[in-house]
Formats: C-alpha cells, structure tokens, sequence
C-alpha cells in the first residue's frame, strides 16, 4: 500500500523549509562569513563603502527577505505545473476509460445484431444464454457470441467470469437456464481440451495417442501420420514411450491438446490450454494451432488469462464483463 496524501503533504512540507532555509540563510551566509574573515568591515571589503552595524544588519536582512521571496515565487510555480500536468493526466486516462466504455457497449450490440442477421454462417453461436444454478448463483448473463469458419476466438477473463462454465455448456455437459446455442452444421466434429487434465496415469503419450486415433475413426495411416505430426510439433517425441505419471504438468497439458486436435476437427475448444506450460511450449501450441486452421479451415475457441496469448493469437477477443462476454 503506497503512502497517504497526508504523508506526501507532510513531506512536501519539510522538503519545502529545508530548501528555504539553505537558500534563503545558509548559501548567502557563507561568503559573508568567508568576507568577516578578510576584513573587520565585510560590506567595505565588499562594496567599498561604511555603513553602520545597524545598516549593515538592516541591508543583509532585506537581501535575504529578497531571495526567499525569489525562492517561493519559483517553487509555487513548479509546484502549480506539476499539480496541473497531475490533474491534465487524470483528466485524460478518465476521458479514455470513457471513451473504451462506450466503444465496449457498441460493440455488443453489433455482435448480437451479427448473430441475429439472415445471412449469418457462424460455425457456432450463442445467443442471449444464461446459466443459474440451483442454489441461485447465476454463472452467465446474456453470453451472446459467434465463431466464423477459420476463425480463433479467444475468451479473455478472471477466475470465475464463467469461462469454464461456457465450455461445459457448448460440450454439453450442464442444460442452460435461457439462450439457445447454434451449430453451423449437423455433423461438427469437436475436439475438447477441458481445463483439467483427462489422463490414464499409467498409460504412455503414444498409448494415449492410439487410443484417441482410434475412438476418432482414423485409418492406421491417417493415425500414424497424425500423430508423427503432432509429436514433433509439441516436443513430444522424446516423451513418447513416457507414462503420464512421469511427465511435468506442461508436457501433460501439451499432450492434452495433441489429443483435442487429433483427427482434424471441425471445431477446436481448448480452456485455458497453457496452464503451466513453459515460454517455448505455449508458442509451440499458438504455432500447432495457426497451422490448423490455415491448413484444414477450422475453428477455434479458447479461453485465457493472458492478454498478451489472447493478441498474439486470436482473431477475435471476448472479454469478460460482469459474465458478459463481448467481442
């Protein structure tokens, strides 16, 4: 916690007579001493005139009254420039926040009169939906957002902003309260990253990635194919006879999104995929990711903490607000 207002004031204060004092007593003090020393008379040795003891008090008394006037004239001004540069850029970063504000309400709007349109493609929306539980917490307020083919949207937001709770709802896991959900086409294929790692301790990387090969239909060389691919482009190649219980968290996690996009889906949803995952190995998950969809036109909705993960990657960023989401 920084200080108050009255420790700053009370600094300033202090800091203000000090600087008076030197200034004012002190410097023009010092020559005079140094002229005493020279001559019984300093204004003579000084000025080549006499004048009487009392004058010559009478003389130095106005000189210095002369400086400090000088002194407080100079410091008020810096002090009222320093209080008005203060105050212009207050001014400025609430004029700003003003203006974001009212750019952030047009942009919703535009997004639900989008996703209402006739002509609207989105590979997957939602529109106006709302999830309160049963003991009254209400997770999200009107969520309303589209995803177009080829498109990355990012969901930006804190815990608890119920970024979670929208993948639960499009993975169809828990009913919504309100709203409807839209898919662009009967047979999407979707492939789901859950927050949580969904691991077989005791099975390998490449056991996990058969499986998975398997249960999506692959043929013997789509899936041998596929999975060299993914193994080289997330690392995994040297952990690929490696049991989970043996791998860090981040290899954990980037081997829970090779298995997401194993099979080339139609629809990629990943929450929150580079929890605990190193510098190299989320650029690793953007790269693998921009690939997919440049190569095969896919879709993808991920979600995130990091504003800087949410720029560098997605086309669209929804960011939380009070559990609303806007793009």
């Amino acid at each position: 916690m920084g200080p108050s207002i009255e420790d700053l004031l009370k600094e300033d204060i202090i800091g203000f007579s000090l600087y008076f004092l030197i200034s004012t007593f002190l410097i023009p003090t010092m020559p005079l001493i140094s002229l005493c020393r020279l001559s019984k008379n300093p204004l003579e040795t000084a000025f080549g005139f006499q004048l009487p003891i009392q004058q010559r008090i009478l003389v130095y008394i106005s000189a210095a009254s002369f400086g400090g006037i000088i002194n407080l004239v100079i410091l008020f001004y810096q002090n009222s420039q320093a209080f008005y540069l203060q105050n212009k850029k207050k001014t400025n970063i609430e004029a700003s926040a003003s203006s974001s504000t009212i750019l952030d309400q047009s942009t919703v709007s535009y997004e639900k009169m989008r996703l209402t349109g006739v002509d609207n493609k989105d590979i997957i929306k939602s529109v106006n939906v709302q999830k309160i539980f049963p003991n009254g917490y209400k997770a999200l307020y009107d969520l309303s957002f589209g995803v177009e083919k080829g498109q990355i949207f990012c969901m930006l937001g804190p815990n608890g902003a119920g970024k979670s709770t929208t993948f639960d709802i499009l993975t169809q896991k828990i009913p919504i309260t309100s709203g409807f959900i839209k898919k662009g086409k009967r047979n999407l294929k979707i492939g789901v990253c859950f927050q949580y790692n969904t691991l077989w301790n005791d099975l390998s990387v490449q056991e996990h990635l058969n499986i998975y090969a398997l249960m999506k239909g692959l043929s013997t060389n789509d899936a041998k194919e596929s999975i060299k691919y993914l193994l080289d482009a997330l690392s995994l190649e040297q952990h690929r006879k490696k049991k989970v219980q043996e791998l860090s968290e981040g290899t954990k996690r980037k081997l829970s999104v090779a298995l997401c996009v194993l099979g080339a889906p139609d629809l990629i949803l990943l929450d929150e995929p580079t929890t605990g995952v190193d510098p190299i190995g989320r650029s690793q998950i953007w790269s693998l990711l921009k690939t997919l969809v440049k190569k095969n036109g896919c879709s993808v909705i991920m979600s995130t903490h990091y504003m800087e993960d949410a720029e560098l990657i997605a086309d669209k960023i929804g960011k939380e607000l009070t559990r609303v989401f806007y793009s």
